[in-house]
């Protein structure tokens, strides 16, 4: 028997990627911002917005292209280094206060050591997985920031915070008061960590509680926690301020209470008056989605239990899921054609990922173009391409390339999530009687 032959490709990067296998989630992620704008699957605590506005303004006297001496961290964050290891310090032994708290592993584990964050003990990518990097696509919408600089909404946000965190006097520097002594002993603090390249202060500096204190998701007043909800719910129409009314109500509890976002939007169906349509739109791409969910992931399981973790289109073709594939997704393409149209954007880039699954005459023919369609999307994803989770060893047969997600349920679910359980914590913040 001859072994498969590496390819260049294969040897491009030592991993087949743990995501999105058969290029779905854009879609999907697509769909999402549009129910749901500027809001990511991470965010769990609306107080990050408050936390970076006044980050905002303590940076303020920091000059733009200003780096530490590793040449890679501005002054925002090192000010986020501080406020994480402030939270990690001070509330390390009640967990719950430090849920969704990114970057809170590693800093713990820096803080047990006796050492300071820094760019090389942080988060590897901080900028997108770090709270300004999570929270960023939210603060662009609510237009917490012009720019680099603070907008109206957030201005109006650190004058809230200030009254009622006994800090006034932040937002306009004043040197003798509470907020400005808060406001420069950060900027001290950053500006001095520059010259280091980590957090140039120790675990008992004496601003720590007062700076967990201040910002931490649990400690906002009842005017900033209102103005935070106004500012979210701004906009009437928007699948986020309906889906956040919803949740509001003893059906959207008990909807989210099932666990199952088919469910939920099943049951907001029936309570939106402005996105009723997109919501159709999204039923219909889900129904799509696991059609090829479940048949990619079982003909991956068939294979981890064959002998060699081998298998064949011909074995491929008699598995439930593969069936259910073949019977539904055409009609399903088409119907997922029709409840795009009105939106134009994700319809072309649905159109142009999987039109090529519809052009087939038989199962066998389909499991083909569905195996082609893996390889593309593996190939092209970045930076330099993935290596598939399935190798051709000869003609219609494979070889299993990946030990991951084996074990995924293959149920009548949505593949991907729709920021309800994000919309669900943020209220829990905002109304915690919820």
């Amino acid at each position: 028997m001859l072994l498969p032959i590496a390819s260049a490709y294969q040897t491009l990067e030592n991993s087949q990627g743990t995501l999105d296998p058969l290029g779905m989630y854009s879609v999907s992620d697509r769909l999402a911002l549009r129910l749901v704008p500027g809001l990511r699957e991470r965010m769990t605590h609306p107080r990050f917005l408050t936390a970076i506005a006044v980050g905002n303004v303590i940076c303020s006297e920091f000059e733009e292209e200003t780096f530490a001496v590793d040449e890679v961290s501005e002054p925002w964050q090192i000010y986020e280094w501080i406020v994480v290891s402030a939270f990690v310090k001070h509330y390390g032994k009640e967990p719950n206060m430090l849920r969704g708290l990114p970057g809170r592993e590693k800093t713990g584990r820096v803080l047990q050591d006796n050492l300071q964050l820094s760019n090389a003990r942080y988060l590897k990518t901080a900028s997108v997985f770090g709270f300004h990097g999570v929270y960023r696509t939210l603060c662009k919408n609510i237009r917490l920031m012009e720019g680099k600089h603070l907008g109206e909404t957030g201005i109006r946000l650190i004058e809230v915070w200030e009254k009622e965190q006994d800090m006034e006097g932040f937002l306009l520097g004043k040197r003798d008061s509470n907020g400005g002594k808060f406001r420069y002993a950060l900027q001290k603090a950053i500006d001095e960590s520059l010259l280091k390249g980590e957090v140039n202060r120790t675990w008992t500096w004496n601003m720590i509680p007062t700076i967990a204190e201040k910002l931490i998701h649990s400690n906002a007043g009842p005017k900033e926690l209102q103005l935070l909800f106004d500012i979210i719910t701004r906009d009437k129409e928007s699948g986020r301020t309906e889906i956040i009314h919803f949740l509001e109500t003893s059906e959207g509890q008990e909807a989210i209470d099932t666990g199952s976002e088919k469910q939920f939007h099943e049951a907001f169906l029936l309570f939106s008056v402005h996105n009723k349509e997109l919501i159709q739109a999204i039923q219909a791409y889900e129904a799509f989605a696991r059609l090829l969910y479940n048949a990619f992931y079982q003909i991956l399981q068939f294979m981890a239990e064959s002998p060699n973790r081998k298998g064949s289109v011909i074995e491929f073709q008699h598995l439930d899921k593969v069936v259910a594939m073949a019977d539904g997704v055409k009609p399903a393409f088409r119907h997922v054609c029709e409840k795009l149209e009105p939106f134009t954007e994700e319809a072309a880039q649905f159109y142009e990922q999987f039109n090529s699954l519809t052009n087939f005459q038989n199962v066998s023919e389909l499991i083909e173009l569905f195996i082609e369609h893996h390889f593309r999307i593996q190939k092209n994803k970045p930076p330099n391409g993935k290596a598939s989770w399935l190798l051709e060893h000869s003609a219609g047969n494979y070889l299993l390339n990946t030990f991951q997600a084996l074990n995924q349920s293959l149920r009548d679910e949505y593949v991907h999530q729709y920021r309800s359980n994000s919309l669900q914590s943020f209220l829990k913040d905002l109304k915690p009687t919820i």
